[in-house]
């Protein structure tokens, strides 16, 4: 059956938000009938747009000259038939909310396997990801190390250093680096 503002094979309006019938958003894989049936009988006509400026959109044009079924955003937002739409009663709850409470097809038993190995691949992609930026930072300043900027310091300290140990041994001290 053909959404609500495509009459005759005409489209009343240009709809936006990609609006389809819920019913046929659903897969069976067994039963197909009955429950085509069963879910036909508790969504209805209930059509799911993509947000809810569409949704007010569709109906707003949708009344001019039909009645306007329910209307559902991804996001769960409701516009009742009536039109009336406020509140946290139009809005579905989250999957986190209605944990154990959800059903459909029960999650394959690799499931968990998966979620696990794909956790571990994401824990060493930011390993590998870290050790990348250490070895960068290293090699950045082994570079700066090896610039004649320091270079030049480098040969300044070995001569101060030499000059100390110099004026120490004139004044009969010893230095703790003689010792190392």
């Amino acid at each position: 059956r053909p959404l609500p503002h495509i009459r005759n094979g005409t489209r009343g309006f240009e709809a936006t938000g990609n609006p389809v019938y819920a019913r046929d958003l659903l897969i069976f894989p067994e039963h197909k009938e009955q429950c085509e049936i069963v879910f036909g009988m508790l969504l209805g006509e209930t059509i799911i747009l993509d947000n809810l400026d569409a949704a007010n959109n569709y109906r707003r044009q949708l009344v001019q000259f039909s009645h306007c079924p329910t209307l559902l955003t991804r996001n769960g937002n409701r516009i009742r038939s009536n039109g009336k739409f406020g509140g946290l009663q139009n809005k579905a709850p989250t999957i986190s909310q209605l944990k154990g409470m959800v059903f459909g097809a029960p999650l394959p038993s690799e499931f968990s396997t998966v979620s696990g190995e794909i956790d571990l691949l994401q824990q060493y992609r930011d390993a590998v990801n870290r050790s990348q930026t250490v070895s960068e930072q290293l090699m950045q300043q082994i570079k700066n190390t090896e610039s004649p900027n320091m270079k030049q310091k480098k040969k300044e300290f070995d001569q101060q250093e030499k000059s100390l140990q110099e004026i120490e041994m004139k004044l009969g001290m010893y230095s703790a680096i003689d010792f190392v």
